[in-house]
């Protein structure tokens, strides 16, 4: 599986950044994400990825492959969010398609890179939340940062991994 062309990335990413960075400011000072910019973040990332599906028939099989895990890991945090509430907030199950969608994208390495990513800053974000002793951890800054980091440390890691 290849990833997408480096134009349609960065025209998935223009609109991805601001409203990841918006959204992980509001979590970090509220412990909230807004339903309306996640709603927005979602539905940018998918319309970005089906006009790739149309503009380049060549990574269609990739895209349909993003967005079908996309979907089940959206399904699976909703359903997580509902039943352990404490677990893991509504705000990112419902953030987390976007996010799987984009750095499914962008090929293995950089899935891996973002997943890696994402498991490390939510380690250092719950450190430091209960060190200043809040019981909630803001995971938006985590979770919204892994597809961009993992699609810049793809190439490193994939030289690591297989040399």
């Amino acid at each position: 599986m290849s990833a997408l062309p480096f134009s349609l990335s960065l025209l998935v990413y223009a609109g991805y950044l601001p409203l990841a960075l918006w959204l992980a400011i509001v979590d970090v000072r509220e412990r909230r994400l807004p339903n309306r910019q996640v709603l927005a973040l979602n539905l940018w990332v998918f319309l970005c990825l089906a006009a790739s599906w149309f503009a380049v028939p060549a990574v269609g099989t990739l895209i349909l492959f993003s967005v079908a895990v996309a979907l089940l890991a959206g399904i699976g945090a909703v359903t997580l969010s509902l039943v352990f509430p404490s677990l893991l907030g509504m705000g990112d199950a419902k953030a987390l398609p976007a996010v799987v969608a984009l750095g499914a994208v962008g090929g293995p390495f950089s899935a891996l890179a973002g997943f890696l990513w994402l498991v490390a800053m939510a380690g250092c974000w719950a450190l430091l939340s209960l060190l200043r002793g809040h019981s909630r951890i803001p995971l938006g800054p985590a979770l919204l940062s892994a597809p961009p980091i993992g699609a810049v440390l793809a190439v490193p890691l994939q030289g690591m991994l297989v040399g």
